[in-house]
């Protein structure tokens, strides 16, 4: 009867801890989806082929695209299995933090600027740089495995007169 009443403690012991253990498991299966709505930023790529300065820079000319500066091309990849949605945000370089020696004088202003930003191929904006919001340049959603390749080229506006021998400092940052 003692050796009934151990095993009996054992087991209900047992099921005590196997009932913890699975209800424990269901909650976090059905009531922490935090989880699983977190994208994993490092699925999502952002590569380049230059630096992003723009040092020749051209009158804004719709019929002369050969005074526009080279095209900053880069691409973002999606390697996860989801689709993504990601923005495209450009910063200016502070003068303090350039390696080039060039000081504030040297440097374009984004009134003096007109963008173009293409993607796929196809122009998606082109404005002056005042018209950018909170310094982002695109937002898309990009299918799990695709890639999207993009061009953005610079011009100075037309009524600008001081450019000669000036720059622009910038980068391109994808957040999630």
């Amino acid at each position: 009867m003692k050796k009934n009443r151990v095993c009996l403690c054992i087991a209900l012991a047992f099921l005590i801890i196997l009932f913890t253990f699975f209800s424990t498991f269901m909650w976090y299966k059905f009531f922490d989806k935090n989880t699983e709505e977190k994208p994993i930023v490092n699925q999502l790529y952002i590569s380049n082929n230059a630096q992003q300065v723009v040092e020749h820079v051209g009158v804004d000319d719709e019929n002369d695209i050969n005074n526009a500066s080279d095209a900053y091309s880069f691409s973002v990849e999606n390697t996860s299995k989801r689709n993504l949605t990601y923005q495209l945000k450009i910063n200016e370089i502070a003068p303090s933090l350039l390696t080039d020696g060039c000081m504030q004088e040297d440097l374009l202003t984004r009134d003096q600027l007109i963008y173009q930003l293409k993607c796929n191929g196809s122009v998606i904006t082109k404005e002056s740089m005042t018209n950018i919001k909170d310094n982002t340049i695109d937002i898309k959603t990009i299918k799990a495995g695709a890639v999207n390749n993009y061009e953005l080229t610079f011009w100075v506006d037309h009524n600008q007169k001081d450019y000669l021998n000036k720059h622009y400092h910038y980068e391109i940052n994808l957040s999630v």
